[in-house]
């Protein structure tokens, strides 16, 4: 005989996302000042947001330019908890039906999210979010910029976390973040040169708060340009056939996480080119090119 987990059932008095302290919706504001989409009374919580001093332009073949202005801030608001659930365990006979009398309840423990919120703000050096009363929050705060004629499309500029936040009614909530540049997140880098024919490997940091698949492409000249998916840390791609030397450019499309995206959001509408070219930023790699060789003749 064996056992298996035949069902999970959840029953009553369990903290669930959406329930409990303030309801736990993806909502979204668009508030200057805050205050709160959840349900039931919420603090105000104040942010300074401070740019981070991490170091720019170490890497000789990238160039992370130079960031324009944000126009919006975005705070997702979480809290985790542990969360205990009742799994029905049954044993099994040979011909995996269920064995009479054989079921018990067991409970399983697991750590998970039991409040979200997503609050949208204008951009200031100091926001105001409203959050209730409470221990423990995790915020992630990303800064974007609305490129002139849209009005849909985030470019993710800055990405700051803050964890072990606690609200205390009645008093004043406030904190400091450190926002730190896409392009110091990401660290893409590539050797300063490539052979051409051989393979090459492109590395970042496929980490928060960008989404786990994501496009790179590489450009040569007038040649096609090359493009893969991956959701790793490392993209390889062939360097291209010439004769003749140049640069190689690289550029990777990034989406925001899925767990910043509220129900509504499309991940289309909080995207990233990096480098990009109106920024200043640049990622490439000199190429080494093939050298014309006559063999005598035989």
């Amino acid at each position: 005989m064996k056992k298996a987990l035949a069902l999970a059932m959840l029953l009553s008095g369990l903290l669930l996302y959406g329930c409990g302290s303030g309801g736990g919706t993806d909502n979204n504001t668009s508030s200057d000042t805050g205050g709160g989409s959840q349900s039931g009374s919420a603090t105000v919580f104040t942010l300074n947001l401070v740019d981070s001093d991490q170091n720019k332009n170490t890497i000789r073949t990238s160039i992370m330019g130079n960031l324009p202005s944000a126009t919006d801030v975005r705070v997702v608001i979480r809290s985790f908890a542990t969360v205990t659930t009742d799994t029905l365990v049954c044993e099994f006979d040979e011909n995996d039906a269920v064995i009479p009398g054989t079921c018990t309840i067991v409970p399983v423990a697991s750590y998970t999210e039991v409040y979200k919120d997503i609050q949208d703000v204008a951009y200031s050096s100091n926001i105001q979010v409203g959050i209730p009363a409470g221990t423990g929050y995790t915020l992630d705060v990303i800064t974007s910029k609305l490129e002139s004629g849209d009005t849909t499309t985030h470019n993710i500029l800055k990405y700051g976390n803050l964890t072990n936040v606690d609200i205390v009614s009645g008093q004043t909530n406030s904190a400091t973040i450190v926002m730190t540049p896409l392009s110091d997140i990401l660290n893409m880098t590539v050797a300063d040169v490539v052979t051409s024919k051989t393979k090459f490997t492109v590395t970042l940091n496929n980490v928060l708060p960008i989404a786990t698949v994501y496009k790179m492409t590489m450009s040569f000249g007038a040649d096609a340009p090359s493009v893969v998916s991956n959701s790793t840390n490392t993209c390889t791609f062939t360097a291209p056939v010439s004769y003749t030397s140049g640069t190689i450019s690289l550029q990777g499309t990034f989406t925001l996480n899925q767990s910043f995206l509220g129900q509504s959001d499309q991940t289309t509408e909080w995207t990233r080119l990096f480098p990009l070219a109106s920024y200043n930023e640049q990622v490439y790699s000199n190429l080494n090119p093939l050298i014309v060789v006559t063999l005598p003749g035989i």
